[in-house]
């Protein structure tokens, strides 16, 4: 790894706000494990009304959804899961905005389907990805972040492109 034990707290700091999962040892495991334990099952629990949202605000309520409610405890629930995930990992976070996208696409857009297989995507991507920052520069490790970054934004440069995004 770059970043050794004896670096400067800066120097640290940087690295972890790039870095990975090469740093993850078993003891740190629970939180991030019952954060996304916990996280997956209220979402599930609230599936049927986030597959109304789907219909917009007004079909939603019209169907009897509190929209203001749901999008209040989806933000809570994606940022504490999200927080626990970037304590552990560093700041890797293209991940989880481009693999969400890519699950849909390929899955449809029912949650029940599309959080697992966005799940299963993104496991599989970062396992490569990972295993790309690792053999890249051997012996030195690249920081994942760098090269999530770097999908991420071609990832979304192409997205923009062809106004799958903001219109």
């Amino acid at each position: 790894m770059i970043a050794s034990s004896a670096a400067t707290p800066s120097v640290s700091a940087i690295f972890w706000m790039l870095d990975g999962i090469g740093n993850t040892r078993w003891h740190l495991l629970p939180a991030p494990l019952i954060a996304v334990t916990l996280g997956l099952a209220w979402i599930y629990l609230r599936a049927s009304a986030l597959d109304a949202l789907l219909l917009g605000e007004e079909g939603a309520h019209t169907l009897g959804i509190a929209v203001k409610g749901l999008r209040l405890e989806m933000f809570i629930a994606a940022s504490v899961v999200a927080g626990v995930l970037v304590s552990g990992s560093g700041a890797i976070g293209f991940i989880g905005l481009m693999i969400p996208h890519i699950a849909r696409w390929s899955a449809g857009a029912q949650m029940r389907v599309v959080v697992p297989v966005a799940a299963l995507f993104g496991a599989i991507f970062t396992i490569w990805v990972d295993a790309a920052a690792r053999t890249l520069l051997a012996p030195m490790e690249l920081p994942l972040g760098v090269l999530t970054a770097a999908f991420g934004g071609i990832f979304f440069l192409v997205l923009m492109r062809r106004g799958l995004l903001f219109g």
